[in-house]
This record gives C-alpha cells, sequence and structure tokens, in this order.
C-alpha cells in the first residue's frame, strides 16, 4: 500500500501504469525517465541476481537500458528483504523507482508462492485520491482486483469502516510505503496516522522515502508507530551535490511593485526572444506561497501572454506554433481539473517553439514528475528549507540541466545565507535579470506614467503611436528597448483593469501577508515592513486599487490590535478575579464554621 500527499497523480501510480503486463494490465503509456546520470554507476536492473526477472524486464521495458542509480542500488541490494527502511536521497535521483522495486518484488515472490498455478500473473493497482466520488471509488474496488492501493491517508482511512471488502483486505498488506514521509508527519494528525497504520497487520514492513527526512522526522515515526526500526538507506554527502551541480540558480533582486513586470521581462525575454535560433520552447513552473496568489498572478499572466489554456486542454485543440500557454494548478481545484491541468503540462509539446508556464501552489513541488521542465521561478519565500530544494528540484530532473530563480526583495534576502549555510550552494544575483534592469524599469515608468498627471493613458498611447503601434512594440526585443518594452506592460495592464476585481487583489496580498506571518520565526525579516512592500504589488493598477489595498491591511492591523490589547485586559484580570474568588471562598468556609 502506497501513501502519498494530498496530490493530482503520484508519481508512482504512472509509472506503475507504465508496467507491461507481466506486473500490471498493459498500457502504453512509457514514463519519464528517473535516472539522474550524474549519480548512476553502469550496472542495468537485469544485473541483479535477487531481483525478480520479470520486474527487471518491466523496469528496463518502461525506461530503457540504461543503468541504476547510486539510491537505487543500494536498495536493491537489499532484496529480499522484509526490514522497514528508510529512503533518502535528492529529488530527481530515482527514489520511486528504487522503493517500487523493493515493494513489488516481495508481493510478486508472495503471489508466486500462494498462486504458483494461476495463469494470469497481472495486477490491479487501485488509485485513492481526494476529490474523487464515492460510487465510483466503490464501483473501482468491486469489479477489479487491488493488490496494489495508492492514496492519500485520509482517503484510505475513511473508506477502510464504510467497505467490508476494503476493509479486510487492507488485513493482508504485505508493505506499507509513505512517500514524502517527512511531509505527511505535518499534514496528518498523528492519531488518524496511527489509526491508520492500526488497520493493517503490525508485521507489514514499512518504507519511508524524502529528499528531506531527518533524524527528528524518524523520531517521530518511532514513537507513534509501535518503535519500529528503520534500516538507513542514503547517499553519501558528496553525491547530494547532484542537485546543486544540474540546476543553475541564482536570485532576482526586484521589489514586490515591480514583480510583474519582471516576470513579463523574463517571459518574453526567454519566451518570444531567445537569445540563439531554435525550435523547441520550454517548460516553466512558478511557484507561489498561497492559493489566492497562485490565482491571481497566472490570471494576470494569461492575459500579457494572450493565453486561453481551457481552448487547447479542453478541447484537445494542439496549441499554435510560437504560442506561450498558461496554466494555474493549485489544491482547491477539483480532482478533474487538477488531472487536466496536471497531465495537460505534462504532455504539453514544447515542438514548432510552443512554451508552456505552470503557476502552481506547493501542490507541484513534491512527488510530481514533470519531463523537461528548464526552469523554476520562485515567488517568495519558501515556507522551509526543505521546500526550497523540493521546488528547485522539478528541474535538472534525470539526465537534465534546469535552472532556478527566486524572486527576493531587501527584506528577504537572509535565505541566501541560510541556503549558503544548509546546502553549501551561493544564490548569486542573476546576471541578465539584475538590479540595474528594476532601475530601469522604474525609470521608464516614472516617464511613460508620471504621478499626479491626470493624463497619463493619454500620454502613453502617444508614445505608443510614435513607435508604430502596440502590434510593432510587441516585435521588439525587451533587451534592445526596455522603455517600448514598459509602454506594452502599461498598455495591457491598463486594460486589464477591467478584468480584475479588487477584491480579488487585496485577496491576493492578505493571503501572502498571512503566510509572511506565519513564516516570519524562521527568516529575519521586519515583519511591518515586508507588509508595506507587498501591498506595493498592487500600486501597478493605479491609486485606487492601491488604496483599498492599503485600507484593508490597515482594518486587518487594528482588528488584530484589538484582539491582543483585549488578551492582555484578560490576562491581567485574571489574578484579581481569583483574588475574589478566593476571598468569597475563605468568607463561606468561615460561615460554614
Amino acid at each position: 500500500m502506497f501513501f502519498g500527499q494530498k496530490q493530482i497523480n503520484s508519481s508512482a501510480f504512472n509509472y506503475m501504469k507504465s508496467m507491461p503486463s507481466v506486473l500490471i494490465k498493459r498500457n502504453e503509456t512509457t514514463g519519464p525517465n528517473l535516472l539522474e546520470k550524474k549519480s548512476s554507476i553502469g550496472v542495468d536492473f537485469k544485473s541483479f541476481k535477487f531481483l525478480d526477472s520479470r520486474l527487471a524486464s518491466a523496469i528496463t521495458s518502461v525506461l530503457g537500458n540504461q543503468p541504476v542509480t547510486k539510491i537505487q542500488e543500494k536498495a536493491l541490494s537489499t532484496i529480499p528483504t522484509n526490514e522497514n527502511m528508510v529512503i533518502r536521497a535528492p529529488t530527481g535521483t530515482g527514489k520511486t523507482i528504487a522503493f517500487l522495486s523493493v515493494a513489488l518484488d516481495a508481493l510478486i515472490k508472495q503471489r508466486d508462492l500462494k498462486e504458483s498455478e494461476a495463469s494470469d500473473d497481472s495486477m490491479g493497482v487501485l488509485s485513492l485520491i481526494g476529490g474523487q466520488g464515492s460510487g465510483s471509488i466503490v464501483q473501482s474496488i468491486l469489479k477489479s482486483r487491488h493488490d496494489i492501493v495508492i492514496g492519500t491517508p485520509g482517503t484510505i482511512e475513511e473508506l477502510a469502516p464504510s467497505h467490508l471488502i476494503f476493509g479486510l483486505s487492507l488485513k493482508h498488506t504485505k508493505t506499507i510505503i509513505l512517500d514524502e514521509a517527512d511531509k505527511l508527519i505535518q499534514l496528518e494528525n498523528p492519531y488518524n496516522m496511527k489509526k491508520l497504520f492500526s488497520l493493517c497487520p503490525p508485521e507489514a514492513q514499512v518504507i519511508l522515502t524524502s529528499a528531506t527526512i531527518n533524524s527528528e522526522t524518524l523520531a517521530l515515526f518511532k514513537d507513534y508507530f509501535g518503535g519500529k526500526s528503520y534500516k538507513n538507506i542514503y547517499v553519501q554527502d558528496e553525491d547530494t551535490k547532484i542537485l546543486a551541480n544540474s540546476i543553475k540558480q541564482s536570485f532576482v533582486p526586484t521589489s514586490w511593485d515591480t514583480h510583474f513586470s519582471m516576470l513579463y521581462y523574463i517571459f518574453k525575454t526567454r519566451l518570444c526572444f531567445p537569445q540563439s535560433p531554435r525550435t523547441v520552447g520550454e517548460k516553466i513552473i512558478v511557484f507561489l506561497p498561497t492559493i489566492e496568489s497562485t490565482e491571481v498572478y497566472s490570471y494576470i499572466f494569461s492575459f500579457l501572454m494572450g493565453s486561453n489554456y481551457l481552448e487547447f486542454l479542453d478541447t484537445k485543440k494542439p496549441a499554435r506554433p510560437n504560442s506561450v500557454n498558461v496554466l494555474c494548478l493549485h489544491g482547491r481545484m477539483d480532482q478533474r481539473d487538477r488531472n487536466l491541468i496536471s497531465n495537460g503540462f505534462r504532455n504539453f509539446d514544447c515542438s514548432e517553439n510552443k512554451s508552456i508556464i505552470l503557476f502552481s501552489t506547493d501542490i507541484s513541488a513534491r512527488g510530481m514528475d514533470y519531463p523537461n521542465v528548464s526552469l523554476v521561478i520562485q515567488i517568495g519565500l519558501p515556507s522551509s528549507f526543505e521546500q526550497y530544494a523540493h521546488r528547485i528540484g522539478r528541474t535538472g530532473r534525470a539526465s537534465n540541466t534546469g535552472e532556478s530563480l527566486i524572486f527576493l526583495s531587501h527584506l528577504e534576502k537572509d535565505i541566501v545565507n541560510v541556503i549558503a549555510e544548509k546546502y553549501k550552494t551561493k544564490l548569486t544575483p542573476n546576471a541578465e535579470y539584475s538590479s540595474s534592469v528594476v532601475i530601469d524599469f522604474k525609470k521608464a515608468i516614472s516617464e511613460l506614467k508620471p504621478k499626479n498627471n491626470v493624463d497619463q493613458f493619454h500620454r502613453l498611447c502617444s508614445y505608443i503611436e510614435r513607435k508604430g503601434g502596440i502590434e510593432f512594440i510587441e516585435t521588439i526585443d525587451p533587451r534592445v528597448d526596455i522603455k517600448a518594452f514598459i509602454a506594452d506592460f502599461l498598455f495591457k495592464i491598463h486594460h486589464f483593469k477591467s478584468e480584475i476585481k479588487s477584491h480579488e487583489l487585496v485577496s491576493c496580498v492578505s493571503s501572502l501577508n498571512r503566510y509572511n506571518d506565519l513564516i516570519s520565526k524562521q527568516y529575519n525579516f521586519e515583519k511591518s515592513l515586508l507588509r508595506k512592500e507587498i501591498a506595493g504589488l498592487i500600486r501597478i493598477f493605479g491609486p485606487e486599487a492601491y488604496n483599498v489595498v492599503l485600507a484593508k491591511e490597515q482594518e486587518i492591523s487594528h482588528d488584530k490590535k484589538s484582539v491582543i490589547k483585549k488578551g492582555k485586559k484578560k490576562a491581567e484580570r485574571k489574578p484579581q478575579e481569583r483574588k475574589k474568588f478566593l476571598k468569597k471562598t475563605e468568607h463561606k468556609n468561615d460561615k460554614e464554621t
């Protein structure tokens, strides 16, 4: 049984769907290549004599004759085993194949013993993910066997008591796998996790996997789940540098009021005006901390990039040549939409210079294998230093290289020192998207949209007409003429203002501020100053929108102060009330005496 986070499709399910009929009923889809070239040892899967030959053939048919990685070699060397284990290695180095090989090998050998005369040696895979209808889940259980169950802990726990067949089958679980175990123990209530373990036999093998699992997390599992001991399987410290070597990392020094213009500049220069001629486009993931900010950013850039993603996802129309498509993904979407968007991004065809951008919350940061992602951009600070590693791990996977950018204002640069200390990686300012570009942006904006000028839009339109019209300006490389680029940006933002509601902008800023309040203990920044900085994100939409955001933030701040003041008064009142109560009690006792 495989437990994962509440996500769209776990990578394990995608790989097992790709296995031939030796393991699972045939599906012609082939899984992406998990193997990290720099961490391979030059041995193929068929070289491991204890690994079931049918399983080795199935893996080879999906991944090709590529050598196993170091973490895979260490996991496969334990076969046959019933030991509990922790598999830890950097993202993109093949952990999924490592733990699946161990678990499937044990399952195949167990079935061979019990069903030696069975003619059908295929296996049934049941996927239980939040958002599915209960009716369809029950139908899946009744119609087909479920040798392998993949799902989130909450969904499995809810289903077990209500479905007799499924509840009984859990009693025969051979192996329990918790992918991204460190995240699962944070998200799930430990009591519920303990209850889930109680539904399975106590002798079941437990496999914990993550790129960032540590001794504290392991101690929690030992405390909560019967004091089990775990065998550590991990790559050596020098091998963890694979992530840093395969991904070019830097930060973009930009204030929040220039986020939209800088992001638009990056997309235009990389996707529309690449420095060298090419015929293949790019896949880019932009991570944001909150659902509200993800929705606002994706909405703005679908307008700026001229994208209508529903057109090519829903109707299956191929994307236009030289087009840039924009998607949005977060946990508040229903399961159908999440599957549609996730698969649309994963299988997107980048030929004919077509590109795609996915704006996502951390729902895509773990357990999702998107092939050929060339760039990861992080807006705002990650919730933890481990989350930074998981996010950038979406690029530079397998034998590919990738690039990672993180937007940092002067108040957020403390993370640079933390990453240098924790990951031995020095984040430097990006040379192409430097602070001098931001200065040029602000200078161009002040010239094209001067303050206290009631006729700002007329001034902007006059400049665009002198340059040859908006269609001509769009064909100018932003590196050549930044002022023309800013004119294009301001013109589109002006027309977009009528599309977006002020309450959506307020929700975006408020959610970012709430998020930063939560993570402030991990980083050294002044909360009040950062709140003002983030409010500047809306300044580009005009003083009306900016004033609405400021008023809302002041109202929230006032409410917080009132709550704190009431709490202090209550705390001060408690000792006085206690004294009164004691005096009253003493008086009552005296009367009784």
